[in-house]
């Protein structure tokens, strides 16, 4: 869902205008990860992807460097299209600027593309977690993401009692779709810290515990 951003309308899908201000940006944020946070939609088994989605929008809308490729990117495409339209309404009398202004914009449209994803790939590299830790604080809640071998092992009750202990946890959210994946929130950081770095799980069916975006392409090594 996340690797063709450069395809979405980043301010539609926050609801505002590409003109927003950053902290205008940083509101329609809080709004819509309130409205797709999983506690909130547990029938919904596309929330918790929409949840992580909405964090990599505003990682690169609030990026000075990201938020310029993109916004270039908008425009080239937008230019670009005006300028099909134009081709086809006169195309007799302006054929030759246009068709040569079109592809002038085209080439544009293409290099904005690529250096927006050069841009977004550094982001996640270097800053996404710094990031997504950053965001956790602004929505007054931290987010731990569990993962487990053996389906139908933890449920919403055992995942209770285990990581209750670490302090104001606020819920506990199993995916259903899923049944070895689930969600803590902890309203404090430290709760929330002291949680993924001591909590293991059962010895029979060991749990990885880290924050959302700590997973990536190695996740698999923990299980074998």
């Amino acid at each position: 869902m996340d690797s063709d951003l450069n395809d979405l309308d980043l301010y539609g899908i926050l609801g505002i205008q590409q003109s927003a201000t950053e902290k205008e940006i940083k509101t329609a944020y809080r709004k819509k990860a309130l409205q797709w946070h999983p506690d909130k939609n547990p029938d919904n088994p596309k929330a918790a992807q929409l949840f992580l989605q909405l964090s990599k929008i505003l990682t690169i809308l609030t990026n000075t460097a990201a938020r310029l490729d993109y916004d270039k990117l908008v425009n080239a495409k937008a230019a670009a299209k005006f300028c099909e339209k134009e081709c086809d309404s006169d195309i007799a009398t302006f054929i030759d600027d246009n068709v040569k202004r079109r592809n002038e914009l085209l080439v544009k449209r293409d290099t904005d593309e690529r250096n927006f994803k050069k841009e977004l790939e550094r982001l996640r590299e270097a800053s996404d977690l710094r990031q997504q830790e950053t965001e956790k604080e602004k929505i007054g809640s931290f987010i731990l993401k569990l993962k487990w071998k053996k389906k139908g092992v933890y449920n919403k009750a055992n995942l209770t009692s285990l990581f209750s202990k670490y302090g104001d946890k606020l819920s506990v959210v199993v995916l259903e779709n899923n049944q070895s994946m689930a969600f803590v929130e902890y309203k404090s950081k430290t709760s929330a810290i002291n949680a993924k770095n001591k909590e293991v799980g059962l010895d029979s069916c060991p749990l990885v515990v880290g924050f959302l975006g700590d997973f990536g392409p190695d996740t698999k090594k923990s299980f074998t």
